[in-house]
């Protein structure tokens, strides 16, 4: 039989073997709110930027030093809130988008019951309506446009604001510097 000392120091051993898993565990489930407190302030300024909140760097009398590093002020809220409001932000734009397409749909039909057919393209920075047929003339000469411009300053040195598309005539911008070496 063991006695009374035998007894209280396995009691020892075992209460001190608890406390160091204690110990390991305090300290992972530490770890794992670090990190979800780390991921909700990530998650708040990626969102809070995206919405527009206000930067500490531009509240330099409340907050001095504040930089970019220092982010957006979002307040109380926390990842589930921000991103609610985000979402009901982007159903709005849809929705505004959407009875933007009906309209202009709508305008279109009446144009064309007026008019007759029109295509719609973009050429620099307006929007020009033009005949079916020369709607394709148009994006046959900025297609080659596009190309000898490519041919001549190669195509990783031109913006992507050059690049064509077959419903649009040129998606961006093509310079009257550039426009008169291509003899537009």
């Amino acid at each position: 039989m063991k006695t009374n000392a035998a007894i209280v120091e396995a009691l020892l051993s075992v209460e001190s073997q608890l406390r160091k898993a204690t110990d390991r565990v305090d300290d992972q489930i530490q770890f794992y709110l670090d990190c979800c407190m780390k991921q909700n302030e990530e998650i708040c300024q990626t969102l809070g930027q995206a919405l527009g909140y206000p930067w500490y760097k531009n509240d330099q009398k409340n907050f001095p030093g504040s930089t970019d590093m220092h982010g957006v002020c979002v307040g109380e809220h926390v990842a589930e809130s921000i991103a609610s409001e985000a979402a009901n932000r982007i159903r709005n734009v849809t929705r505004q988008r959407d009875e933007l397409l009906v309209a202009l749909k709508m305008w279109a039909r009446s144009q064309e019951r007026r008019v007759g057919p029109l295509c719609w393209c973009s050429e620099g920075d307006m929007l020009t309506r033009m005949q079916p047929e020369d709607h394709a003339t148009a994006c046959v000469r900025a297609r080659k446009a596009v190309a000898d411009a490519e041919s001549l300053y190669g195509a990783s040195e031109l913006p992507k604001e050059h690049a064509t598309s077959q419903s649009r005539i040129v998606e961006g911008y093509i310079s009257p510097i550039l426009v008169n070496k291509l003899k537009l």
